[in-house]
C-alpha cells in the first residue's frame, strides 16, 4: 500500500502539464514554420544543422526528471504508517529500606546515601509520569503519595534516612503490599515498583506479594544496595555521631551483606 505525507503537492502537476502542452505547441509551431521555408534542399540544409535525436533525448530526460522531483515531493511511503502515539505516563512507586542494616558502609558514603543518589538521579529523568515513596523496616510508612511534582518527591527522598522508622527489621513484603495498595487498578497507566533494599528479608513473605504484583500486571525493579563481603553497621547518635557499631547478644559485631538472591527473585518473577 502507497501512502503520501504530502498530497497536497499533487497540485503541482497541474502547471507541470499546462508547460508540458505549451511545449510540445511550440514544437508542433516550430516544424510548421520550417515547413514553409520553401524547396526541399534549402529545409534538408536547415535540418541536417540540428541533431533533432540529441534535443528529444534532453527533453525526454528533462521531463522525466521533473515528474520524479514532483512525484518526490508528495512524500510516498510504501508498506509503512507513521503513527503519533500519546504517552499515557506510568505510575511508579519507589520503596526505600530504612532499616538499621541501610548505615553499613561498604558503599560509600553509606547504602542509604547511595541508595538516595540513585533515586535522585531517576526522579530527575521522570517527565510526565507519577511517583510516590514508601519508606519501610520493620514496617512500611507512605510517605509520600504518587505526584507529578518532582521537587516534593526529591525533598521527600532527602528526608528520607535509617531513623525514620521506629519498627526495626526488614518486612519487604509489608512495603510492597502497601505499594500495591496505593497504586490504582487504571489499566491505561503503566505500573512500576521500584525496591531499594539491601535484601534482608525478615519476614520472608516478600515472594508471595511479588506474585500478587504480577497478578496485577505490575513490575517491580530492584536496585541492591551493599556488597557480598558486607560490613558492621554503625550506630549514630541523634547528632549523626557513631557511637559504636550493632552487637549481637553475645557482644560480636554483626555483619550485614548484600542478599542478592532474594531482590533477584522478587524482579524476575514479575518481568523486571
Amino acid at each position: 500500500m502507497v501512502r503520501y505525507t504530502h498530497p497536497e503537492m499533487f497540485y503541482l502537476f497541474i502547471p507541470f502539464i499546462l508547460v508540458l502542452i505549451w511545449y510540445v505547441y511550440q514544437g508542433r509551431k516550430l516544424r510548421m514554420v520550417l515547413e514553409r521555408l520553401g524547396t526541399e534542399p534549402i529545409k534538408k540544409f536547415l535540418l541536417n544543422r540540428v541533431k533533432h535525436s540529441n534535443i528529444r533525448l534532453r527533453s525526454r530526460l528533462i521531463i522525466l526528471g521533473m515528474v520524479f522531483v514532483l512525484v518526490a515531493s508528495t512524500g510516498p511511503q510504501i508498506g509503512t504508517k507513521l503513527t503519533e502515539l500519546n504517552r499515557k505516563g506510568i505510575d511508579i512507586f519507589i520503596l526505600i529500606d530504612t532499616s538499621i542494616s541501610m548505615n553499613a558502609v561498604d558503599v560509600k558514603p553509606s547504602r542509604i546515601d547511595k541508595a538516595k543518589y540513585e533515586l535522585r538521579r531517576l526522579i530527575n529523568k521522570l517527565e510526565g509520569d507519577r511517583v510516590g515513596l514508601i519508606a519501610f523496616a520493620g514496617s512500611s510508612h507512605l510517605h509520600c503519595p504518587l505526584t507529578e511534582d518532582y521537587s516534593a518527591a526529591r525533598l521527600f527522598l532527602n528526608m528520607m534516612d535509617t531513623g525514620l522508622i521506629t519498627t526495626q527489621g526488614t518486612d519487604l513484603s509489608a512495603a510492597i503490599q502497601l505499594a500495591l495498595k496505593h497504586i490504582k487498578e487504571d489499566d491505561n497507566k503503566y505500573k512500576l515498583i521500584i525496591l531499594a533494599s539491601d535484601g534482608e528479608d525478615h519476614q520472608g513473605d516478600a515472594i508471595e506479594f511479588a506474585e500478587q504484583a504480577r497478578d496485577l500486571g505490575i513490575i517491580i525493579h530492584t536496585l541492591g544496595v551493599g556488597t557480598s563481603a558486607g560490613g558492621p553497621i554503625p550506630i549514630y547518635d541523634e547528632n549523626g555521631n557513631r557511637q559504636e557499631f550493632k552487637k549481637n547478644n553475645i557482644g560480636q559485631i554483626v555483619t550485614t551483606t548484600l542478599n542478592e538472591y532474594t531482590l533477584n527473585e522478587i524482579s524476575k518473577l514479575t518481568g523486571g
